[in-house]
């Protein structure tokens, strides 16, 4: 399936996503998913504190002590998900995808002698039938997906993944939170901050994995928590939440076209997890998402109790250390930034990089930059008084400065460092990951764009001061498999409930699960965790790549009929799938 022609606008988007596919030949999603936890040097002293600091208030103690218990077992760290509640299908399958090591680990690992940590661990020479390792070379990959039945398939033993209702039609009841477990480990998520929220993650508010007819074409469903008028607010800067806004939101929900069960999951998850007072005692947004997001795990993975998912603003962090890197004149970020020739290459080698900038980011010209162009900004941003983002042009014509109408920043260590201090200045996505990565010893892994981006970034740097660790070299992509569906047919409840003169969407199909539709079924179980774990990846990359292909490819470069003619390649579906049940029981 990898090299058929109707995928060639896929790799032209993402030219070195197939040859990372073809690794995954033969291998399972376990196996591939023990490569993120490779042990390796760990990160510097400043950013363990640095994370400590931005979790303990959060999450407490315990959990920050765990954090950084992990990053000294392995400096890997899932680096490129969207801060919010989190809901997205993508974004949200990276979790236990990128997690299954250690969501595994408290439960016995896949049992038997191929548990993980035992003598024929995922990745080790024995592993489940001789797997090869994670730098082996691939082939094609057969590639399996799902069937037009959307029925699961048996695994290897022929035996079907049990998928028992765990919420009913009637009564949307959430199941009872995991008591945490006192000493455990942490999954780390660094999630970008400064997407607005309207962004197609939709951090307003929750995201429903089915898609509905709009002007602008079909979209997911939205369920706003935020008011319109802030839909171009970052979420770096967004308010927090509020009883009163959270009730008028939900409001509005009524005028919406749901389905019974879509109403009564999203109004359940409410209660359970975003309208409490340990939510509205936080003082920002982006820490209410992140206690939000970790209740919401804890709940999806109810037999590991023993793991707690910790989202990390990114640029808050990565601001933290900047502070520190740009008055330390041997950081590569200083070295970068202040020198002037090793300044001029790397705008220059950059420009048109995804998450960097385009050429119009240094020319000589004064003019500000477009809020909403695709040109980028010059290392940091910056926010006006609605929480707009704000892109920023170097002016060096005589003294180097940041510049946007009448802000100006002097491109001098003490003036960037206060204006981080301050939450004048964001860090780019650039400045954050050479930081983070290059100088503090974060393994950062992502999705489809940061397989780009990331390593562009990476050959730069080594481009103009000729050094790049080893650990950066490590295979990033760790959020493309779409390994659990979500179907709703047959249950009585799979049309909407007459909003909008009793529209009735046509796509039920099973589809990808998100945040709403795993609470809603109950989540993943330890029997769904060890499915997967023994999953072949080629199994579930035909659906991941259709998916991707309808997001990510324009209209207009679609070959005509490609969607039919990459239906040969699917073979029974042999992921997860959830269900809601009208029984009860």
């Amino acid at each position: 399936m990898l090299h058929t022609p109707d995928l060639a606008p896929l790799w032209r988007l993402f030219p070195g996503l197939r040859a990372i596919l073809e690794t995954w030949e033969g291998r399972t999603l376990g196996d591939v998913a023990q490569g993120f936890r490779q042990p390796g040097a760990v990160p510097s002293a400043a950013a363990l504190d640095a994370m400590h600091d931005l979790v303990a208030p959060v999450h407490g103690e315990d959990v920050a002590r765990a954090l950084r218990r992990r990053l000294h077992l392995s400096p890997s760290v899932l680096a490129a998900n969207h801060h919010g509640i989190e809901c997205f299908p993508e974004l949200v399958q990276a979790i236990h995808f990128f997690g299954l090591p250690d969501l595994l680990d408290g439960l016995g690992g896949l049992g038997g002698p191929n548990a993980l940590g035992g003598p024929d661990a995922l990745g080790g020479p024995d592993a489940l039938g001789g797997l090869k390792g994670p730098d082996a070379p691939g082939g094609p990959c057969c590639l399996g997906g799902p069937d037009c039945s959307g029925k699961p398939r048996g695994d290897a033993r022929g035996e079907v993944p049990t998928t028992p209702a765990a919420a009913s039609t009637s009564s949307p009841t959430p199941p009872p939170m995991p008591t945490p477990a006192a000493a455990g480990t942490v999954i780390p998520v660094l999630s970008c901050t400064t997407v607005s929220l309207q962004s197609q993650v939709y951090p307003r508010g929750l995201l429903l994995a089915r898609r509905a007819p709009a002007p602008d074409g079909a979209h997911f469903m939205r369920l706003p928590l935020f008011p319109a008028s802030m839909q171009d607010t970052v979420v770096c800067a967004a308010p927090p939440l509020t009883p009163q806004q959270v009730r008028a939101s939900r409001g509005l929900w009524r005028k919406l076209p749901l389905r019974p069960w879509e109403r009564r999951a999203a109004d359940a998850l409410i209660d359970a997890h975003v309208d409490i007072p340990e939510v509205y005692a936080l003082p920002r947004f982006g820490e209410q998402a992140s206690l939000i997001n970790a209740r919401l795990c804890r709940q999806r993975f109810p037999d590991a109790p023993h793991v707690t998912v910790v989202y990390i603003e990114l640029e808050r962090l990565a601001a933290r250390l900047l502070a520190r890197d740009l008055t330390d004149g041997a950081s590569i970020v200083s070295r970068l930034l202040f020198d002037p020739a090793a300044r001029r290459r790397i705008l220059s080698r950059l420009a048109g990089t995804r998450g960097c900038w385009t050429a119009h980011a240094f020319d000589a010209t004064t003019t500000p930059l477009p809020r909403t162009g695709s040109n980028g900004t010059a290392f940091f941003w910056t926010v006006d008084a609605t929480g707009r983002r704000i892109p920023l042009r170097l002016d060096d014509t005589t003294r180097p400065v940041l510049t946007s109408g009448d802000r100006r920043f002097a491109l001098e260590p003490e003036a960037l460092a206060g204006a981080l201090q301050e939450g004048l200045l964001i860090p780019g996505l650039f400045c954050s990951y050479v930081t983070l990565a290059l100088q503090h010893g974060l393994r950062c892994h992502g999705g489809m764009f940061f397989t780009e981006y990331l390593p562009a970034m990476l050959d730069a740097v080594h481009d103009v001061l000729g050094e790049c660790p080893a650990h950066c070299r490590a295979t990033p992509l760790a959020a493309l498999p779409l390994s659990v569906l979500f179907d709703d047919r047959g249950t009585g409840d799979d049309r909407d409930d007459g909003a909008y003169g009793g529209h009735r969407d046509h796509g039920t199909d099973p589809r990808p699960a998100g945040t709403v539709e795993m609470f809603a079924a109950g989540g993943l179980d330890a029997g769904r965790l060890r499915h997967l774990a023994r999953t072949p990846a080629g199994a579930v990359l035909p659906l991941s790549l259709r998916e991707c292909y309808e997001e990510c490819v324009p209209c207009g470069e679609r070959p005509a009929g490609w969607a039919e003619r990459l239906v040969p390649y699917g073979t029974p579906w042999q992921g997860v799938t959830l269900r809601v049940s009208d029984d009860p029981a």
